[in-house]
């Protein structure tokens, strides 16, 4: 079974795409990503 590879861009188009859709509180968001609010 193959590992998911994910490259940089597509991990940023992910985060914009979620955040645009404001489906969860963004520290959620930034928790999911392992990212800071502040880079968020």
């Amino acid at each position: 079974m193959p590992w998911n590879v994910k490259d940089t861009m597509s991990l940023r188009q992910e985060f914009v795409s979620l955040a645009a859709a404001q489906d969860l509180p963004f520290s959620e968001l930034c928790r999911r990503f392992n990212i800071s609010r502040q880079t968020g």
